[in-house]
């Protein structure tokens, strides 16, 4: 079945009309006869509908709409969208919404999910395959060839966030003492190649990696030629075991389309492709995203309310821990703030518009970590150049604060302002680069909660700095 790419504005439009359609259908409709023939065919006229409104909308087209819809009208849309296309939507679902409509499948409407799945590449079964019961999983085994079982088992035991979970199985492969005239009749005469076919990789009788042949050159050489004398021996490689963000960074850097994936033994096992690294980078936005402002994982928008709440309630105490410490700190001086009410309404001034550069050099350094630009030789330069940024905003900020402050209320408590909002920039800015690096240190997530962090520090040291200066000075 043929698909035509949809605007966003059009998804948005499909999405609403679903919508409407069900909520239409759920409300009770009276004057009808209540028969269960006529339901029947009231029920009968509803799918056929539906069927009519998922016609010819691509797979990642109907995932993102399930992915708008609550459970219950998910499934009833699933119902609707013929099986063979069951496999490529799971896989274009976000991991929570994937779980949770594989948790109200039946065992053998996964297995059979699995088993059409059109392209029938491993890198893709294994990615569906991480999210079923074991039982499934066995079946899916079962049904496969010796050669096909062995690259899934192997595709499922490499970690999470690897170049060997996102690898494909599928390549175009070459001898050395092969001609070319050769390999261009035996890869015509194979009729189909494996998706996004950029090279061909050369490799011996152990299967030992020796270079690569662009295939869009391989048409254009002399045809007595052998693959050794045209090949190039020179390309960029990557183990099983290298991280997924170190085979982005290169892919990125390089240029590349794809590139060969093998053993400690040099061996080829694989290769990777810029539509896994997309995903990649996709998932990861994504999960970074969540992760700066307290999210434990990904979230399915619709589903239960507890199990969002629960997805949240880590960070969320932290926070509310982090603001109480924050009052507490403002009780050290409640004398001076009685004495000086004013006090009370610059406060938010000066913790707020740290927090937006805390926020700022924060993000900056989680980016910077993300990428590798951050090492052991530059990050006391990183500092020292965060540091001189805050200072010049802050003595511009804290300038213009302190002579409007002071023009309203007295030179005095303009000179405080100013002071407390250019030593909160520092501070603040500081503990912004600290925390992300610390925790890259100890090999955890640096994003993880950081913004809430940082929140917490310009708001008690901009407390603490402004009321303590007022209580000194004033």
């Amino acid at each position: 079945m043929q698909s035509s790419f949809i605007s966003k504005e059009h998804l948005k439009q499909v999405l609403s009309e679903i919508h409407h359609f069900l909520n239409q259908h759920k409300k009770p409709k009276p004057n009808q006869p209540s028969t269960d023939k006529q339901n029947n065919k009231l029920n009968q006229q509803q799918q056929q509908r539906l069927k009519q409104k998922l016609t010819h909308l691509h797979a990642a087209d109907i995932a993102h709409i399930l992915e708008g819809l609550s459970l219950e009208d998910r499934l009833d849309v699933w119902q609707q969208i013929p099986a063979e296309q069951h496999g490529e939507i799971l896989l274009a679902l976000s991991q929570p919404v994937r779980e949770s409509m594989l948790g109200n499948m039946p065992l053998e409407d996964m297995v059979t999910a699995a088993e059409k799945l059109p392209s029938a590449e491993i890198a893709d079964l294994a990615n569906l395959a991480q999210n079923l019961p074991e039982q499934a999983v066995e079946h899916i085994l079962q049904s496969l060839t010796q050669e096909q079982r062995q690259q899934l088992e192997a595709a499922l035991s490499y970690p999470d966030g690897t170049v060997g979970s996102l690898m494909d199985f599928s390549m175009l492969t070459a001898g050395p003492d092969d001609s070319v005239k050769d390999v261009l009749a035996y890869y015509r005469k194979l009729g189909v190649l494996p998706e996004h076919s950029h090279h061909i990789y050369v490799v011996d009788a152990s299967h030992t990696l020796l270079g690569e042949l662009p295939l869009q050159q391989l048409i254009t050489l002399d045809v007595d030629k052998t693959i050794s004398e045209v090949m190039s021996p020179n390309m960029i490689s990557f183990t099983t075991g290298d991280s997924a963000e170190q085979a982005t960074f290169a892919f990125n850097r390089y240029g590349l389309t794809s590139a060969p994936v093998i053993d400690e033994n040099n061996q080829l096992i694989g290769r990777i492709c810029i539509d896994d690294i997309v995903e990649f980078m996709n998932e990861s936005s994504e999960q970074q995203m969540f992760r700066q402002v307290g999210f434990m994982a990904g979230e399915d928008r619709f589903a239960g309310i507890l199990s969002n709440a629960k997805n949240r309630w880590v960070w969320l105490a932290i926070n509310l821990f982090a603001a109480f410490i924050a009052t507490r700190v403002i009780v050290l001086f409640e004398d001076k703030i009685v004495e000086l009410v004013i006090l009370a309404t610059l406060m938010p001034v000066v913790a707020s518009t740290a927090g937006n550069v805390g926020n700022q050099a924060c993000t900056l350094i989680i980016r910077s970590l993300a990428i590798g630009q951050i090492t052991d030789t530059n990050v006391r330069q990183f500092f020292l150049k965060e540091i001189g940024v805050s200072l010049v905003n802050g003595l511009i900020m804290g300038g213009i604060m302190g002579v409007f402050v002071g023009n309203l209320y007295g030179a005095g408590i303009g000179v405080v302002m100013a002071a407390a909002i250019v030593i909160n920039f520092i501070i603040t800015s500081f503990i912004a680069v600290s925390i992300p690096i610390v925790r890259h240190k100890v090999n955890l997530d640096p994003a993880m909660g950081a913004h809430v962090l940082v929140t917490f520090v310009a708001d008690s040291f901009g407390f603490f700095i402004f009321l303590g200066m007022a209580t000194l000075f004033l």
